[in-house]
């Protein structure tokens, strides 16, 4: 699972109002310090890549930080700073004030009118005339003033009366060579968000997609409700290939998921080809994609076990589990091991190297492209590289994020009920030169920048069904 806060930043331009809450910053970090260096399962191999002196710097440095801050906000940033020295997934500490990181500004009146002419004709880079969805049309185009900013986004379609043409509806500002930006939401007030530029036709602010304007003509509908569905989708896209489309192995999409397979199952093994779009899943639970293991299956599938750290504050987050009576009697049975085992990583499943056999093996589907990009994490790493070891499967499309060594997470709340850390009580069994943390998974055909998230179905289908058996 991977975790991802927004956090809301004064816009410089703008004139807003903040109701921070104070917090005791030095006291919540000698605290999240502590508790992560007892109960991570991954902060020993941190120390033992990056050496416990330059860990000491790092922390020392912070801690005189903390001393002086006592704004919510610039705290949890602060402390989030922190846990980035070991990783960057399944781990992160986020505040349980609305107050310290929402505000809606006073508004300044801002406009400025763009040359739409020479904008249309630039076809890479920020600049240029992007679609949001159907509702917004804007000219991003770089400013020569004095402000801090780097570009602005001023509306020249709008269809909500909320937005005029001219208005500024984005501001973009560079820091240490990384893009952020504010985003004005209908309402005017705005979120602070990180930038990428996917491809040359591509942007993604925060959550917020925006294409080259020049480009929605060519684009087809379907791309666009498969890509952005938040629903497990099963669609025919020829009379020789299937989609499956996954947006989330959380556990609570686990039902649904088992029951658009099974309900699609005789169309899908009546095809030739099936591609399982899994683009920014970030993970959950790993029966969630139980009901996709039979589809792929070609010979047995072997995965390492994990281990977990045997401490006081795991063994409660084990008995505090929300789970059905069967699953009670094994966690019961999991509590006693780690008990017996105080401070020592134990593998609570005996074998290290896990073996999963089927039965069946499915004539059709008989070629198999997993879609994949950074968006991908946990869990569905997991799943690529089972599916890795068919012989049906090609994993398609860009590198995963890389969090899945150090897993098994859970949170704590701080003796201040400020804030929650969210940490991780287990790490695998694999050895160094098979774990991806920080590395991500290397998809076998790479699908190039030059082709827009919103054509990698017509990409995928174009190349499957080109390929011999």
């Amino acid at each position: 699972m991977s975790f991802k806060k927004a956090i809301l930043a004064l816009c410089l331009i703008v004139p807003a109002k903040s109701f921070s809450q104070r917090c005791n910053c030095y006291n919540d970090f000698i605290w999240l310090k502590n508790t992560f260096e007892k109960n991570d399962a991954g902060f020993e191999w941190t120390i033992n890549k990056k050496g416990v002196e330059t860990y000491n710097n790092f922390s020392d440095s912070i801690t005189s930080i903390a001393k002086v801050t006592s704004e919510m906000t610039s705290c949890e940033n602060l402390l989030n700073d922190w846990t980035k020295f070991f990783r960057k997934g399944h781990i992160g500490i986020y505040s349980n004030s609305t107050a310290s990181n929402t505000h809606k500004p006073t508004l300044v009146s801002k406009t400025m009118e763009c040359n739409t002419n020479e904008l249309n004709k630039i076809e890479k880079g920020i600049q240029g005339i992007w679609q949001i969805d159907s509702t917004y049309a804007l000219g991003i185009t770089l400013l020569n003033d004095s402000s801090n900013r780097k570009y602005v986004g001023s509306i020249v379609e709008s269809k909500t009366p909320e937005w005029k043409q001219g208005e500024i509806k984005i501001e973009f500002f560079e820091n240490n060579n990384k893009l952020k930006a504010n985003y004005y939401m209908r309402d005017h007030s705005f979120n602070t968000f990180d930038v990428e530029q996917l491809s040359d036709n591509e942007l993604k602010v925060g959550y917020i997609y925006l294409v080259r304007k020049s480009k929605m003509n060519s684009i087809d509908p379907l791309e666009s409700e498969i890509l952005f569905t938040d629903q497990c989708k099963v669609v025919e896209l020829s009379n020789k290939t299937m989609l499956i489309r996954i947006p989330s192995f959380e556990y609570s999409q686990k039902h649904q998921i088992d029951k658009a397979i099974s309900k699609n199952l005789k169309a899908i093994t009546s095809h030739e080809n099936l591609i399982i779009d899994l683009r920014d899943n970030g993970g959950g639970a790993d029966n969630s994609f139980s009901s996709l293991v039979p589809l792929i299956y070609t010979n047995p599938i072997q995965y390492h076990s994990v281990e977990f750290l045997a401490t006081p504050l795991n063994i409660e987050s084990f008995k505090g589990m929300n789970s059905s009576f069967l699953a009670r009697i094994l966690i019961r049975k999991y509590i006693k091991k780690l008990e017996r085992n105080p401070g020592q990583y134990v593998n609570l499943f005996d074998d290290e190297i896990i073996t999963v056999k089927q039965k069946k093996i499915y004539k059709n589907p008989s070629k198999i492209y997993v879609l994949v990009n950074e968006g991908c994490a946990s869990s569905t790493e997991q799943f690529i590289l089972e599916a890795k070891q068919s012989s049906k499967v090609k994993i398609v499309g860009t590198n995963t994020f890389g969090a899945l060594d150090v897993s098994n997470v859970t949170t704590i709340n701080s003796p201040d009920s400020l804030f929650t850390l969210i940490y991780s009580m287990s790490r695998t069994l694999a050895p160094q030169n098979e774990r991806i943390d920080g590395i991500g998974i290397k998809p076998d055909i790479i699908i190039p920048r030059t082709v827009m998230r919103l054509e990698w179905i017509k990409f995928a289908k174009g190349k499957i069904e080109a390929e011999q058996n």
